[in-house]
C-alpha cells in the first residue's frame, strides 16, 4: 500500500464515522469508520512518519470516540427521562431514527434500542445522568487534544498545511467544549484532516524521527 492510498483509506474512514453521526448515532457506520480510519493511518505512521506517535493518539481518541457514542444515548434517557416518556412507537428519542429508517439498519431496531433505555432509565439516578453529562464534556476535550498531538505531529513530518490547519481546530474545539461551537470546530477539524488525508502524495516526503 503506498502512502496515497492508505490516505485515502483513512479519509474514506472520517467519511464513514461522519455518516454514524449523521444516521443519529449509528454505531455500525462508527466502527466501520474508525477501522478503515486506522488501518491507513497505521500504515501512514509505521511507513511514512516513522513515528508510531501518530497512530497511537489517534487510536486513543477513537477508542474514546466509541465509548462517546455508548454513553450519550444513556445521558440523554437519564438526564431528559420526562421527555422521554413521550415516546411512541413512530417517534423515538434524537439519537434514534425516525420512521424513514432504522438505527442499527434492521427495520425494527428502533423498537428495540428504545426497550433497552426504557429498562435502563430506572435503574440509573438522574444524578448518575449528570455525572456521565460531565463525563463527555471531559470526553470530548480530551479527544480533541489526542487529535491535536496526532495532527502536530503529521504535519511536522509530512510538511502538510491541511494537517497544521486541522490541529488548530483541534485545538480550539478542545478548548471550547465546554459549549456548542467547540464541537463544531471539531467537526471542522474532522473534515480539515480528511482533506488532508486525500491529498498526501505518493511519495512520502517524512522527515526522520526525533
Amino acid at each position: 500500500m503506498n502512502p496515497r492510498a492508505a490516505g485515502i483509506l483513512a479519509g474514506v474512514g472520517i467519511i464513514v464515522e461522519l455518516l454514524g453521526l449523521a444516521q443519529h448515532g449509528d454505531f455500525i457506520f462508527a466502527v466501520i469508520g474508525v477501522g478503515l480510519l486506522l488501518v491507513g493511518t497505521y500504515y501512514i505512521s509505521k511507513e511514512c512518519l516513522n513515528d508510531k506517535r501518530f497512530f497511537n493518539f489517534l487510536l486513543a481518541s477513537r477508542i474514546l470516540s466509541l465509548i462517546i457514542m455508548i454513553v450519550i444515548p444513556i445521558v440523554m434517557t437519564v438526564a431528559f427521562s420526562s421527555s422521554a416518556e413521550k415516546v411512541t412507537n413512530k417517534e423515538t428519542t434524537w439519537f434514534m431514527e425516525k420512521e424513514e429508517g432504522p438505527w442499527f439498519i434492521e427495520p425494527r431496531a428502533s423498537n428495540r434500542n428504545e426497550n433497552i433505555l426504557e429498562k435502563l432509565r430506572p435503574l440509573i439516578p438522574e444524578p448518575i445522568g449528570y455525572l456521565l453529562l460531565i463525563f463527555l464534556v471531559i470526553s470530548g476535550i480530551i479527544w480533541g487534544i489526542f487529535n491535536l498531538k496526532a495532527f502536530k505531529i503529521a504535519a511536522t513530518h509530512l510538511k502538510m498545511d491541511l494537517f497544521q490547519k486541522a490541529a488548530t481546530f483541534y485545538k480550539w474545539g478542545a478548548i471550547l467544549s465546554v459549549v456548542l461551537v467547540g464541537f463544531i470546530l471539531l467537526l471542522i477539524a474532522d473534515i480539515i484532516a480528511m482533506e488532508g488525508f486525500f491529498t498526501i502524495p505518493d511519495e512520502s516526503k517524512a522527515a526522520p524521527a526525533q
